[in-house]
Parts: C-alpha cells; sequence; structure tokens
C-alpha cells in the first residue's frame, strides 16, 4: 500500500493538479489482481478469429469476457515512443507509458508494436515489453502469423490508429494519449503547440449582421 500511495503522491508533484485525477485512476486500476494482460491477450487474438469466421456468437461471447470498451488496432512505435530514444539499445520507459498500454489492453484494444526494429533487436524489445507485463496482439504485422507478400499486400499494417513520437506534432505523453484515444479528442497543430479542439474557446461565427 505505500508503494502504490507513494507513485500517487509522486503523480501530484510531477503532473500538478489537472493530470493528478486521471493518472491516478490509471495507475490504481492497474493494481487489480483481476487485470491479467496476458490472458486479456489471448482474448484479443481470440477476437479476430471470430471476425474473420462471422462467428457472431463467439463474438457476444468474447466481448463479455473481456468487458471491453474496444477492439480497436493500435499500432505503437517502440523506441522514442514506448521508451526513451537509444536505439540499438533500449532506453528507460516512457513515464506512464506501460501503465496507460495496460490500461488499453485491458479495455479491449488490441496492440500491435510497429517498429523498425528487426532480429535481434525487434526479439530484446518484446522481451523487455513482456517482463513490464504487455504482451502484444501483433508485432510488426496486422496480425499474428501474417506472412507478407508485396504482391498481396500493403507493407502498412492494418490499425485504427498509430502511436508514434515522429507524429506530426509531436509525442503528447502517454497520460494525453489515453484522453485522446478513449475520449476521442480531435487536435490541431497551432505553433509549437498541440491543442485539443475540445479544450479550445469556439470562435464565435460572424453572421451578417453581427
Amino acid at each position: 500500500m505505500g508503494k502504490i500511495l507513494n507513485q500517487i503522491i509522486s503523480n501530484y508533484i510531477f503532473f500538478g493538479a489537472a493530470e493528478f485525477f486521471n493518472r491516478s485512476l490509471i495507475f490504481l486500476s492497474l493494481q487489480n489482481p483481476k487485470n491479467k494482460t496476458g490472458e486479456i491477450a489471448k482474448i484479443a487474438k481470440r477476437q479476430t478469429l471470430y471476425e474473420d469466421r462471422g462467428d457472431f456468437t463467439g463474438l457476444k461471447k468474447n466481448n463479455k469476457q473481456l468487458d471491453m470498451k474496444s477492439n480497436k488496432k493500435l499500432a505503437i512505435d517502440f523506441d522514442g515512443t514506448v521508451v526513451e530514444d537509444a536505439y540499438p539499445g533500449i532506453g528507460k520507459p516512457k513515464t506512464f507509458a506501460f501503465e496507460t498500454l495496460k490500461k488499453l489492453q485491458a479495455e479491449g484494444y488490441r496492440l500491435i508494436l510497429w517498429t523498425y526494429r528487426h532480429g535481434k533487436s525487434l526479439e530484446e524489445a518484446v522481451e523487455f515489453c513482456k517482463k513490464n507485463g504487455v504482451e502484444f496482439y501483433a508485432v510488426n504485422s496486422s496480425f499474428e502469423g501474417e506472412v507478407f507478400d508485396s504482391a498481396e499486400a500493403s507493407r502498412k499494417i492494418d490499425a485504427d490508429l498509430f502511436i508514434d513520437d515522429r507524429n506530426l506534432g509531436g509525442f503528447p505523453g502517454w497520460g494525453e494519449i489515453y484522453n485522446i484515444i478513449t475520449d476521442r479528442i480531435e487536435f490541431r497543430v497551432e505553433g509549437s503547440e498541440v491543442l485539443a479542439y475540445s479544450k479550445m474557446k469556439k470562435e464565435k461565427k460572424k453572421g451578417l449582421f453581427w
């Protein structure tokens, strides 16, 4: 309990009151022993099999078991996104990266590791994530076991959202990413800032007489 309390206090000191409540809720939810991310990953993989077969009974049962908010695929970069960029080495985890990934996975999102890494360096990244509690739905592919054939498919994978530190506008941080995904926040780049539409003042449209 002391460790959890210390983490909550550090959240408040580091992020301030504005982000404190959201980040602490994410952290506390992951202390629940029912959040077995390995099991959740297996359930999420079954989701694709049911979809491919058109098995709606299986889908309904699987959704109920996972109690998921979404089954969307999230393609996630590694270097500079999950961890600090130290390629070909592995940097320190980004603040709340693994906590947020596990939270998203617990809510049913299918996580795909989408990285430039390959061979040994890729294996090291996958193992590092596994040690930190995240097992991916797929790695550098649209689904587990996919065999890439340039004549049959595009090199770009099938995903609903892509998370990368080289996105236009830069990397907003994992707390912000969680909010953008779950609250479906749209945003725009203005100067050196990334502004969420939901947080911007609405500009009054000028009519003919005002």
